[in-house]
């Protein structure tokens, strides 16, 4: 008796760790706090990645979508600090008022002193949304970042 249901729980472990897929989560957005993003980027040297957006906006998902695809995380893992930050909270509201942010969703890159290089406003498909942050980091003087090798993946590359 005890076999069978040794097998039958070896095969359910066995099919959740296949279905497991931990080979893309799509961008690290640090979510412990501007203070704690400020100084991750001082440390690491990069710059930081905004995205400002809403659960309740649909402009805001698609995003959220873009952000999932391979190269676009890649991209932006190696070569960023990223957050995000939604204006519905009273916190994200007043700083994100204060970089003239006033539509959703919204794309700030800055140095890691703050300064802002960037503000894009809307959905960008990937291609479009590497390419600004590319001309942001030349802007910035930063010309040794990891290239992207973008592929287009559904539902994100439209």
């Amino acid at each position: 008796m005890r076999n069978p249901i040794l097998l039958f729980f070896g095969v359910v472990l066995m099919l959740s760790l296949l279905s497991f897929d931990t080979t893309n989560n799509g961008v690290n957005f640090n979510s412990a706090g501007w203070s704690k993003v400020s100084k991750t980027a001082r440390y690491s040297k990069k710059p930081i990645f905004v995205f400002i957006g809403s659960d309740n906006c649909v402009t805001s998902r698609r995003m959220t979508d873009v952000f999932k695809n391979t190269s676009v995380a890649t991209f932006f893992n190696d070569n960023f600090v990223s957050t995000k930050m939604n204006p519905e909270k009273f916190w994200d509201y007043m700083v994100t008022t204060n970089w003239g942010v006033t539509k959703i969703p919204t794309l700030v890159i800055m140095t890691p002193q703050h300064k802002i290089v960037k503000i894009e406003l809307g959905y960008k498909n990937p291609k479009n949304l590497i390419s600004s942050a590319e001309e942001a980091l030349k802007e910035m003087g930063i010309n040794n970042y990891t290239p992207s090798e973008l592929n287009d993946e559904s539902p994100s590359s439209h």
